[in-house]
């Protein structure tokens, strides 16, 4: 196997070289997104080990439970500003432990 960093053949991401990815980020929104519930689980769910699920429920009922970021980059998401509330999060999304049956 020919290897780039050796001068054997081109940098080829993806191919001779790992995948690159550009990521794009909010240094200065950091915090706020850190300390609130992402997006992500509106559009894709939760899951693991090929098994994933709908957890809009349980995110319209944090939002409820946490309250919501009133302004900013997070503003409507589910606020996670104690451990107390990161516990919620958990509890909340962990299919063994929020009283669901799915």
């Amino acid at each position: 196997m020919l290897d780039w960093r050796k001068g054997e053949c081109d940098l080829i991401p993806g191919k001779t070289a790992p995948s690159i990815a550009l990521v794009e980020r909010d240094y200065p929104a950091t915090w706020e997104r850190f300390t609130s519930l992402g997006p992500l689980l509106d559009k894709l769910g939760n899951g693991g080990k090929g098994i994933s699920w709908n957890t809009q429920s349980e995110v319209d009922f944090l939002g409820k439970l946490n309250y919501v970021k009133p302004d900013g980059p997070a503003k409507g998401r589910p606020r996670i500003d104690s451990a107390i509330d990161a516990s919620e999060v958990i509890l909340s999304l962990a299919p063994e432990t929020n009283g669901r049956w799915r």
